[in-house]
């Protein structure tokens, strides 16, 4: 319909202001010779209890840089250090005003999404969206707008989705990951100064 289309647009838009914002904060000189400190990247095969122990990990904000639900879905127009706990309420503030957004948009998508995912604004979540602002879209949306994604003609035939999940992007998104973890890591310790 139109509007669907019209709010996968918006969050299209929202995707590359957020895309370029992190972009801009990534190329700065103290962010790019930053050195990833000891990172810990968890991966397994499905429903083998992972997001349990991330969760976990995640309370221990002196030991652990994760991202919180707000981090990634209000990144900007401020990033908060893990230990700023005034910093953190009104960051998790800004995660609620999305996510009551989406749910006067979409009613019943937060409860239902929620039987998933924790959507809290102040817990950790697993670190896809920082995905969908590395490509400056959500990551879902090309298979809504554009159905020559989803077309089998086009697909490989090991059942991946052709140039959506190539060796080039899947590289890109390492990369992006990478710039983010660095980004937080020197927000960490500007703010601490």
């Amino acid at each position: 319909t139109v509007t669907s289309k019209t709010l996968l647009y918006i969050g299209s838009y929202t995707g590359l202001i957020n895309h370029h914002g992190l972009l801009k904060m990534g190329m700065n000189a103290q962010v790019q010779n930053e050195v990833i400190k000891e990172p810990i990247f968890i991966v397994s095969p499905p429903r083998t209890a992972t997001t349990i122990l991330h969760r976990t990990m995640s309370l221990d904000r002196t030991r652990f840089r994760s991202f919180d639900f707000s981090d990634m879905n209000v990144p900007l127009p401020n990033l908060v250090a893990r230990w700023d706990e005034e910093g953190r309420k009104q960051k998790g503030e800004e995660g609620e005003q999305f996510l009551r957004s989406y749910e006067f948009v979409y009613p019943g998508i937060v409860k239902s999404i929620g039987s998933m995912h924790s959507l809290t604004p102040l817990e950790a979540e697993e670190d896809l969206t920082w995905l969908d602002h590395g490509l400056g879209h959500r990551y879902r949306t090309l298979f809504k707008l554009y159905p020559e994604y989803r077309s089998k003609k086009n697909g490989n035939n090991d059942g991946s989705w052709g140039n959506v999940e190539s060796k080039e992007v899947v590289e890109y998104r390492y990369a992006w990951l990478s710039m983010i973890m660095k980004i937080y890591q020197r927000v960490d310790i500007d703010q601490w100064e």
